[in-house]
Parts: C-alpha cells; structure tokens; sequence
C-alpha cells in the first residue's frame, strides 16, 4: 500500500510543481478599505471561527442528463453521487474526511507536526485493507508546498479560506476570504447598502487579479507532459488539460468578486458572485443560518452555487448554470476539540502503514492480529526496498490517482470559486 499512497502523493504535484516563477500579473491594486463597522465584524469572524466542527452532504445537481451535462462541459468524468464531508479545524490543527456516494473513505489530518492520510475503508476493489500514510509537514512543505489535498467548499462559499495545502497547514491559520482578497492587493471597487428579502445588506465589490489566469500563465507545459508521460496518464486525458491551461492564458487579467454581508448575523455571508465585468461566472446562496459556540460567528445550513463556466472551457459562458452545487449541514459545533482527535491511529489488524517520520526513514508494516504484538513488529520493521513492491498495482493505483487529482483539480475551481495560494 505504502505504495499506493507514495503515488497518490507524487500526483498532487500535477496541480502545482509545473509553473514558471514569473508570470505577467497586469493589475494594480488600490487601497480602499471597508467601513470600520464591517472590516472589525470580518476580523473578529476570522477570530472565532475556531473550534469548529462541523458535516456536510454536498452533491451536483443538473437540469440534463449525465451524458448532456459531460458534452456540455467537455468532460469524460463527473460524480453525481452525494459526498459527505466531516471537516474540524482548530489552532493550525485540521482533519478531513470525504466519504463518498460508493461508500469509500479517505481520511486527511494534520496534527500541527504530522500530516496523515488513510483509507478506513476499501478504496479500490481487491484492495479492502485500511492504508495510513503519516509524514511531516515541514517535509511536505519542501517538496511541493502549494500541492491541494483536499477542498472544503462549505467554508468557501461561507468566505472562509482555511489551509488546504501544505505551505497554509504550516501557516497553521485560517482566513476570512474579504480580508485575504486585500490582503493580496485586491480592490475595493464600492460598498454600498441593498434591499434582500432577509433586510437590508451591505454590498462589497472588489477586484482582484484573476487568479485562473495566473496559474495559467506559471504552468510550464513541458514539463506538465513530461509528468503526465512518466505517470502513464492517457494521452487525451493529458492533452484536454494542457489545452485548457492554453485556454485560461487567455482570460481577462480582472475577476470581481461580490460580496453581500449580512448586518444582522454579524455581517456573515448571505451572497457571492464571482464575475468578468457583467458576466458572471459563478453565484452562492446561503441561507438558514446559526450561531457558532456563542461567540457572535453565523454559518449557512444550505447553500446554493450555481455556475455558468467551467474549467476545461475557459473563455466560454452558459446562458443558464448547467448545474449547481448544494450543500446541506447535518451538524455544526463550536464545542472544544482536542489534540488526539487531530492524530490518524489505524489498529484494524492487516492495515498497511507508510511511516515517513520513523527514526530509520521511510519503513512499511502491517498491523498484526494482536495488540500486544504491535510492539514487537514496530520493533522488527525494516525500511523496505522499493524493487519490492508490487509495481503491477501501483501502476493502476498510479492512473487512478491521476483521474482523482485531475477531478479535484477541476473541481477546485469550476469557474475559480477558490484562489490559487500565494
């Protein structure tokens, strides 16, 4: 196994090791600031956002067909089923688990030190064993620091940026998405009052750099290939990114972002749009709102996002969302979270473990029938060589990964909802 996870994350570098380190960036940022009464309400949101906790059903929702929906999107994959999320974030500690509609489970956490990733359950057929993966993140940091484990687009689309790659776990905080947009040179456009059927709102428009385009702009192309050969990921699945990236080059350097705040629940996120000048590009409702641990901070139950582009046809707008996302909150607390509830511990017997953080280096073993003999096996474990693994596995487990990176990699930013990190 331990290979199979080594793989999965040798392919997260798909989405961030091919750039240039220059890109043209045309835009000039100003520096207007929100009202005193708003920008205090957004900092003290980003303050209490922690200890929270919270799950959540999330699933595509279209007005086509499965086969309608992918032409219309030039695409050969899209999972419909709904996706349960569990996310805890608290202190620069985080743990993630997405289960999916095939009941498969993939577990991330990060303990402030350590970074594990496991499989309580089988993930592929004829592999049932629980796999764990631990690492430092330090390490991780080194090797391909801006490479996206996870996405967490219930606290996106309520405008909270919290860490999704190594580099951000390492930063060990979260963000308010207003504040982190002028904090990164964005604009603030206007603000001003509107009428909504929940009262009245306060309306932030900012423009930023656009974000897709600049990713565009950094990917190195050549080397982007050379990656995808190597990895044996199919020549038309690889050729369909890098004409996309070609595409996103050629994207307004602008994207506005609007922001509709709501007074009455401390200026929490009812509205956002994503826009280049009037076309939209991608639209959140959020609604059903509740208080997070007394401690003044509101989160959506529902939500809503409608998108009218899509990444692998950049440049193009439908002229009615082909589909939307929602999202219903099953529960959400802010009750105190603790230290070992941050650390992945897999005792199933037969589980297979990669231990990166191990004195002797990089070792693999399996989990014995018996707790007592764990001991014993964690004190006979040898650091295995790499000419023993079974290469007829990895390299299924290899292609796979790649369509799962590649999936994440578009579903991140089905029209840019999250901005690349700096």
């Amino acid at each position: 196994m331990a290979s199979g996870f080594r793989i999965f994350f040798i392919f997260s570098v798909l989405l961030t090791q091919a750039r240039l380190t220059n890109a043209s960036q045309a835009y000039e940022a100003g520096g207007a600031r929100p009202d005193p009464a708003i920008e205090n309400a957004l900092i003290s949101n980003e303050q209490a956002l922690a200890p929270v906790r919270v799950t959540w059903v999330q699933k595509l929702v279209s007005p086509l067909s499965k086969e309608e929906l992918l032409k219309a999107l030039n695409e050969k994959m899209i999972l419909l089923q709904p996706e349960t999320k569990s996310v805890a974030w608290d202190a620069g500690k985080m743990y993630v688990k997405d289960r999916l509609g095939s009941g498969a489970e993939v577990e991330y956490s990060f303990d402030g030190t350590v970074f594990y990733m496991g499989t309580p359950t089988e993930l592929l057929k004829g592999r049932p064993r629980p796999e764990l993966s631990k690492s430092f993140n330090s390490v991780r940091v080194k090797k391909n620091p801006n490479g996206l484990l996870y996405t967490l687009d219930f606290f996106a689309y309520s405008g909270f940026r919290l860490p999704s790659t190594p580099r951000t776990l390492s930063e060990m905080k979260g963000e308010h998405e207003i504040l982190w947009l002028l904090r990164n040179k964005a604009h603030l456009a206007s603000q001003s009052e509107i009428a909504g059927p929940e009262g009245t709102l306060r309306r932030l428009v900012l423009d930023a750099q656009n974000q897709e385009r600049i990713e565009a702009e950094q990917s190195d192309i050549a080397k982007l290939r050379k990656i995808y050969r190597d990895a044996r990921v199919p020549g038309q699945v690889a050729e369909e990114h890098i004409r996309s990236i070609e595409m996103a080059r050629q994207l307004p350097a602008v994207r506005t972002y609007v922001f509709d705040l709501d007074p009455k629940t401390n200026f929490a996120v009812r509205a956002r749009e994503e826009r280049y000048g009037d076309q939209v590009l991608c639209r959140t409702r959020n609604s059903a709102f509740v208080e997070i641990g007394g401690r003044n901070i509101w989160m959506p139950m529902h939500s809503e996002t409608e998108f009218f582009t899509y990444r692998t046809r950049p440049g193009f707008y439908f002229a009615s969302p082909p589909f939307r996302e929602v999202i219903d909150v099953q529960n959400i607390t802010g009750e105190p979270l603790y230290p070992t509830q941050f650390v992945l511990n897999y005792l199933t017997p037969g589980t297979e473990v990669t231990d990166h953080t191990a004195p002797s280096g990089e070792v693999f073993y399996t989990i014995p029938a018996g707790p007592s003999e764990l001991d014993a096996t964690l004190g006979k474990v040898q650091r295995q060589p790499v000419s023993r693994l079974n290469w007829p596995v990895v390299l299924i487990i290899n292609v796979l990964a790649a369509v799962v990176i590649l999936f994440v990699w578009l579903r991140k930013a089905r029209g840019s909802v999250h901005a690349k990190e700096k």
